[in-house]
């Protein structure tokens, strides 16, 4: 027998162990709705532009507003370091949060995750020793092959502001780069951590010719495919010669890569190009800067092409990683 009903009917629901009631109409909207949206549309927000870090100063970044968030991300850029890194001369950083965005409290283990991807830093873990206090959280790299390499974490707590408190252990007389990014969705129900996967494109490097991304490789559903673009502090002086243009490629057989059209790409910066590039660097104070762009192709292999035009006689570093949910 077929019952008709109408969107005000209630109906009883029951999901993970919990019965509410509702309407045929909410529901409807409830199933509807993606499962998950997009990072992008809420754009990037830098916490910490990417910078030589020197001294023996520790650094603050900027907070971040966690409001309607449904997921939030922050990625951490490390480069090279002109300095011996080593359990003396380190870096600690410590997530914390705030109701009020005056007063912080470093996250309790249980509220992030550090994700796991392709090509990430190995050694980069969790640690409840740190320099703050005991049983602190932190992230801790002391040794160079922790460096030169993105960290992404998705925090899970429940405070709307958050920060990064980046404690300099020891002293850094040449310094290392670093940098910082927030990403959140604002709809949704959330991604499981297993679907986000981080893919180091462009390992961050000082960089004075043409540099061609590894490949990312998709082969499971997914629902965004992001680029975060990092550039450090110029080394050169930029113009219309000098500069740095990224492209977007895409592929069909892993083998020939074609630069995606204008309408497959997005970008979260006022140099997107129409024609030619996808993002174009030419003036210092686009330097030291992050961008965002967004695939839209259908390709099943995409990289990043770096291609420095001119003479960059001291190098730029610049970096790009992919983030597929």
């Amino acid at each position: 027998m077929t019952v008709a009903l109408s969107p005000s009917t209630p109906v009883l629901v029951q999901l993970e162990n919990c019965i509410d009631t509702t309407t045929v109409g909410e529901l409807d909207a409830f199933l509807n709705q993606s499962i998950t949206n997009s990072f992008y549309d809420n754009g990037a927000t830098t916490l910490f532009a990417p910078q030589i870090v020197q001294g023996t100063s520790d650094r603050i970044s900027s907070s971040f507003d966690c409001v309607n968030s449904k997921e939030t991300l922050i990625v951490i850029m490390l480069g090279a370091s002109g300095d011996t890194i080593n359990t003396t001369n380190k870096f600690e950083f410590y997530i914390q949060e705030s109701d009020d965005n005056a007063n912080f409290s470093n996250i309790v283990s249980t509220d992030f995750d550090l994700i796991q991807g392709s090509n990430i830093g190995p050694g980069f873990t969790k640690v409840t020793d740190g320099s703050i206090g005991n049983g602190h959280i932190a992230l801790r790299t002391d040794a160079s092959s922790e460096l030169s390499a993105f960290y992404t974490l998705r925090y899970k707590g429940r405070k709307r502001y958050i920060r990064v408190y980046i404690d300099v252990g020891g002293t850094h007389t040449n310094g290392t780069l670093q940098g910082i990014v927030a990403l959140k969705r604002t709809t949704g129900y959330g991604t499981p951590v297993a679907r986000i996967r981080p893919i180091t494109a462009l390992t961050p490097a000082l960089r004075t010719a043409d540099a061609s991304s590894s490949a990312a490789f998709i082969t499971f559903p997914y629902d965004e495919l992001l680029a975060v673009l990092a550039v450090g502090p110029a080394g050169d002086t930029f113009s219309a010669t000098v500069r740095i243009d990224f492209s977007a490629l895409q592929s069909f057989d892993q083998s020939t890569f074609n630069q995606v059209d204008f309408n497959n790409v997005d970008c979260a910066s006022s140099q997107f190009l129409t024609a030619g590039t996808q993002l174009r660097v030419d003036d210092n104070s686009e330097t030291g800067k992050f961008y965002l762009m967004r695939y839209r192709g259908n390709g099943n292999s995409f990289r990043i092409l770096a291609d420095m035009s001119g003479t960059h006689s001291n190098g730029t570093v610049n970096a790009a990683l992919f983030l597929i949910t």
